[in-house]
C-alpha cells in the first residue's frame, strides 16, 4: 500500500516530460495530462487522510526525478546549502503516523489508477520507435517497480517470469533449459558429421617438402597434415561440426569462406619450413607469426596450425573455424575482443571440452598477471560460468571497460567475463545474438549496439548478467 502511493507523482513527473518531449500523438498528451490531475487529487486526498508515513516516501520518491524542486526538498525536511546542494535539517525524524481507516478506500481509488497508468503505458512504442525510444519506455517501467516492486506487469515488461513464488530473468529460465540442449546438440553434430572423404594432398602444400600423410573433405571445409590419418579425420569432423554449431546458435547460415583450409602441422620446425616456401607469406607475417601456434595465410582461407600436443590442435581447429565464422558472417574480427574470444571460447569449448587456446600471445597474458586472477587458476577451474559467478558475487562484471577492449588488450580476468557474455548470449539470448553481432561487425559502437538491442548500457547489461549467472548457474 505504501509504495504504491508514490506512483501518484512519478507519473506527472516521468511520463508527461517524455512524451511532450518527443512530440507524441496528441490523444496520449491528453491521457497522460488526464491521468496527472487524476493523480493530483489522489495525492490531496491521502494528505487529507493523515497517511504521514506515505507522504514522507512520496516526498523521497519525487526527488529522484525533480531533486533541486525547492518546495518538495523542503517539504521532505531538507535545509539548502547552495542552490542544488541540500542536507536534512538538523533533528529530522521520519514521520510513522499513518490512517489505517483510510486504507481500503485508498487502494480503492489507487486501483483505478494503476489500470489507467498500464493503459497509457501500452500505447507508449516499445520498438525504439522516434517517439519514444525504447530505452525511455524502460525507464518508466523501472520507475514504476519503485513504488510496485511487486507488480507483476511490470516485471513482465523488464523481460522476468515467475516460477514457484519467484520471479526470474527470462533469460535465465531459458538458459536453463537450454545450456543442457546446447550441449547434446555439439555432440550430435559432431556424431553425425559421418566420415570425411579422402582426397589427394592439395597445392600449394602438395610442393612443401613434408611429410603429409592425407588430405580429408567435409562440406565447407578441407584438411590437410602432416599428422596421423585419423587426427586429420577427426580435425575435418571438428570444423564440420564447428560449423552446424554456430549456425544453430546464431540462427543465422553463415557460410564459410570458399575454399576453407586447415593445414595440421606437427612441429614448430614443419611451420617454419611451410611460411618460407609460401610466397603469399612476407617477411613481417612470419615475424608476426613466430612464437604462435596458429596463422592465417594473409588473403587466404588457409589456417596453419603447429600446436605442440594434439588436444591443442583439434582445438585450435574449432576456435579458427569459428573465427573464420565470425568475420566471414558478421564482420566481427579480433577489434571487438570480448565477442571474438567469448564466443571463440565458449563455442569450442562444447565441441571439444577444451578451453586453452587465446588469440593473443600467452607472454602477453604474463606480463598484465592480475594477482587476484592467475592464468593457471582459469586453467585449473572446471566451470568458468560457476568461477564467474562466484566473482561477480563481489562485484557486477564491468563490461563498459570489457566491450570496449580488442583482443591484444584483453587481460586473464576478461576471458572469463567474456566466457560468461557469450554463455548468456547462446543459452539466455539466443534471439538477440545474431542482431548484436551484426551491429557490431557493421562498425556500431559497443554502448549503442547494446542499448539498441536491450534497452540497457554497459553497465547495467553487466549487472544483468551477473544476476542471470547467480539465477541459472549451479554451485
Amino acid at each position: 500500500m505504501t509504495h504504491r502511493f508514490g506512483l501518484v507523482v512519478v507519473i506527472g513527473m516521468l511520463l508527461l516530460p517524455l512524451l511532450a518531449a518527443q512530440a507524441p500523438d496528441p490523444r496520449l498528451t491528453e491521457r497522460s495530462a488526464a491521468l496527472r490531475e487524476g493523480l493530483v487529487e489522489l495525492c490531496d486526498w491521502c494528505k487529507e487522510q493523515d497517511l504521514l508515513r506515505e507522504r514522507q516516501r512520496l516526498l523521497e520518491l519525487v526527488l529522484v526525478f525533480a531533486p533541486n524542486d525547492r518546495k518538495i526538498r523542503e517539504a521532505a525536511g531538507y535545509e539548502a546549502i547552495t542552490s542544488k546542494r541540500w542536507q536534512r535539517r538538523k533533528g529530522f525524524r521520519n514521520p510513522l503516523r499513518t490512517n489505517r481507516e483510510a486504507v481500503p478506500e485508498f487502494e480503492r481509488r489507487l486501483g483505478l489508477v494503476i489500470d489507467e497508468i498500464f493503459l497509457l503505458l501500452d500505447e507508449i512504442p516499445t520498438e525504439g520507435e522516434p517517439d519514444l525510444p525504447l530505452a525511455d519506455r524502460r525507464d518508466v517501467v523501472e520507475a514504476l517497480l519503485v513504488v510496485l516492486p511487486r507488480e507483476p506487469r511490470l516485471l513482465e515488461a523488464l523481460g522476468e517470469k515467475k516460477k514457484g513464488s519467484r520471479w526470474y530473468l527470462e533469460e535465465s529460465l531459458a538458459a536453463r533449459e537450454r545450456r543442457a540442449q546446447v550441449r547434446r546438440q555439439a555432440e550430435l553434430l559432431f556424431a553425425g558429421s559421418g566420415e570425411p572423404a579422402k582426397v589427394p594432398v592439395p597445392d600449394p602444400e602438395n610442393a612443401v617438402d613434408l611429410r603429409w600423410k592425407s588430405a580429408r573433405l567435409l562440406p565447407g571445409v578441407e584438411v590437410v597434415g602432416t599428422v596421423s590419418d585419423d587426427e586429420i579425420e577427426e580435425a575435418a569432423r571438428i570444423a564440420w561440426a564447428s560449423i552446424g554449431w554456430f549456425r544453430l546458435a546464431t540462427r543465422r547460415e553463415a557460410p564459410p569462406f570458399q575454399d576453407f583450409r586447415i593445414v595440421l602441422l606437427q612441429s614448430v620446425e614443419e611451420a617454419n619450413l611451410y611460411l618460407h616456401f609460401d610466397r603469399r607469406v612476407d617477411d613481417a607475417s612470419r615475424r608476426f607469426a613466430d612464437g604462435l601456434t596458429s596463422f592465417w595465410i594473409p588473403k587466404t582461407a588457409t589456417v596453419l596450425i603447429w600446436a605442440p600436443d594434439r588436444g591443442l590442435r583439434k582445438e585450435w581447429v574449432a576456435r579458427q573455424t569459428t573465427a573464420m565464422l565470425l568475420l566471414n558472417g558478421f564482420g566481427i574480427s579480433t577489434r571487438q575482443g570480448a565477442v571474438y574470444e567469448g564466443l571463440g571460447l565458449y563455442l569450442s569449448h562444447k565441441i571439444t571440452g577444451l578451453r586453452s587456446t587465446w588469440y593473443v600471445r600467452q607472454s602477453r597474458y604474463d606480463e598484465k598477471r592480475d594477482d587476484r586472477l592467475a592464468i593457471d587458476d582459469i586453467k585449473n577451474q572446471k566451470s568458468w560460468l560457476k568461477l564467474a559467478k562466484r566473482r561477480s558475487r563481489a562485484r557486477a562484471p564491468d563490461f563498459r571497460r570489457l566491450l570496449a577492449l580488442e583482443v591484444n588488450q584483453m587481460e586473464v580476468e576478461d576471458l572469463v567475463g567474456a566466457y560468461a557474455l557469450a554463455a548468456y548470449l547462446v543459452e539466455g539470448a539466443p534471439d538477440r545474438l545474431a542482431p548484436f553481432l551484426e551491429r557490431l561487425g557493421q562498425g556500431m559502437n559497443f554502448e549503442f549496439a547494446v542499448r539498441e538491442i536491450w534497452g540497457l548500457d554497459a553497465l547495467e547489461l553487466g549487472t544483468q548478467v551477473g544476476r542471470w549467472l547467480k539465477e541459472s548457474v549451479d554451485g
